[in-house]
């Protein structure tokens, strides 16, 4: 290898009956210059050295993934990848990108992409607020893209969640009645708080508010005027509020019929 210091590694090889001959050197590294040169032999032993001739191996599919790859959030969408190249004597030729592949599996669905990067760094974006993402990074010369790194797994930032998935209900007594919710389809974060607004039906101004724990699903509204009133439901992060809920409009009454307060839910079975 030109890339070598000291004397020449010697192969002997025959000739054939007419005096030509060739040989095929093995073992060499990817995409390195060698200097060759050839000596005689014949029964009074080795001739002078033929002039250096130069040759250059192919390159090769990268045989290290890149180093010291990190991941940090940029928003609740998107993510920052950062990477090295590979050590110099696994990339076994130019580096011509780097292919960022990520995937998860949180309770949006599964997500799976890759983008393409000629630089140290790319920006995941489009992606699942609050959620986990394992990454990896692969170098690729003119022959292939080369091994992955080990997957590092990075979080994006939380977001405000979506509206509660549904809203129920109905009169407990004459000057009470009973709310009752389903969690955010989405919570894009860790929940905080709801929020349970009711305003009487027809009127104008500010809603009468209850601020409750994340993990309650209901709550019993007292001391109402016998008229109809609208009631709905926001959930909050630490980023703040989200949408409300559909509206739902209830009447306390002094006749309770028997019935269902809880808002229902699907609910998975093993066959027969």
């Amino acid at each position: 290898s030109d890339g070598e210091s000291g004397a020449y590694n010697f192969t002997t090889v025959g000739v054939d009956g007419s005096g030509l001959t060739s040989a095929t050197l093995a073992g060499l590294q990817p995409y390195t210059r060698y200097s060759v040169v050839l000596q005689a032999f014949n029964s009074k032993g080795a001739g002078p050295a033929s002039l250096p001739k130069h040759g250059e191996t192919m390159q090769e599919k990268p045989s290290a993934p890149p180093d010291r790859v990190k991941c940090e959030s940029l928003t609740s969408e998107s993510l920052l990848v950062t990477w090295s190249r590979p050590p110099q004597r696994f990339t076994n030729g130019l580096i011509i990108n780097y292919r960022v592949i990520y995937y998860n599996s949180g309770e949006q669905g599964a997500q799976r992409g890759s983008v393409l990067s000629e630089g140290f760094r790319a920006t995941l974006s489009s992606l699942h607020p609050w959620t986990n993402y394992s990454v990896a990074v692969a170098a690729a010369t003119q022959a292939g893209e080369g091994v992955a790194s080990t997957p590092v797994l990075c979080t994006t930032d939380q977001d405000v969640p979506s509206a509660p998935a549904g809203i129920k209900a109905v009169p407990s007594g004459p000057r009470s009645v009973v709310i009752s919710w389903a969690a955010p389809q989405r919570s894009q974060g860790q929940l905080t708080q709801y929020t349970l607004h009711w305003l009487p039906v027809g009127t104008r101004g500010a809603s009468q508010t209850r601020r409750l724990q994340p993990s309650v699903n209901h709550h019993s509204i007292a001391d109402l005027k016998q008229s109809s009133y609208e009631v709905w439901v926001t959930a909050s992060t630490n980023i703040g509020e989200g949408p409300s809920s559909s509206k739902a409009v209830v009447t306390p009454s002094h006749k309770v019929s028997a019935g269902v307060w809880s808002v229902g839910s699907n609910m998975t079975a093993a066959w027969k």
